[in-house]
């Protein structure tokens, strides 16, 4: 196992660990430090960037009032609108009472029109419906009837005793 397996991942900032390990002249420390420096300020211009976009400002806006801006919108939809909550919960209490009262209406009418169809085919029997009289009576005597038996298959004449 070497060193850098030792030390664990890889580090992003400060020297490389290791006992074995050369000292940075003044020169490199600085170009080190300046190279930090500068991706610091890149991550920094993105977010910014970023954040004058979502809040719907100019990119060029400086990032203090950027700052204030964003400040001042979250304070004035964070704070609870008690009065204009209250009156919309009472809007829509209206509504749905409204909406109740019309829908018992329409109820109220398909069961009375419910009520008046099953009030006219208790008055007046339906054709469609077999009552006694369209029942038709055997007047004439038949002669005879045939059964064929299921278990011989055998015709069997039967005379009516009129």
């Amino acid at each position: 196992m070497d060193q850098k397996d030792r030390a664990g991942p890889s580090r992003k900032r400060g020297r490389p660990a290791g006992r074995n390990r050369v000292p940075l002249s003044l020169e490199e420390r600085r170009n080190r430090n300046a190279q930090y420096e500068r991706e610091r300020r890149a991550v920094t211009a993105e977010a910014t960037q970023q954040l004058a976009e979502a809040a719907g400002c100019s990119p060029e806006t400086p990032t203090g009032d950027l700052l204030l801006h964003v400040v001042a919108y979250l304070h004035r939809n964070m704070q609870p609108r008690l009065g204009e909550e209250i009156a919309d919960l009472r809007r829509r209490n209206t509504l749905l009472k409204a909406q109740i009262i019309q829908l018992e209406n329409q109820l109220a009418n398909l069961e009375a029109a419910d009520n008046d169809i099953n009030d006219q085919q208790l008055a007046a029997p339906s054709a469609s419906l077999p009552g006694p009289s369209s029942i038709p009576e055997h007047n004439e005597p038949e002669q005879a009837d045939t059964l064929i038996s299921e278990e011989s298959g055998a015709e069997m004449h039967l005379l009516d005793d009129k």
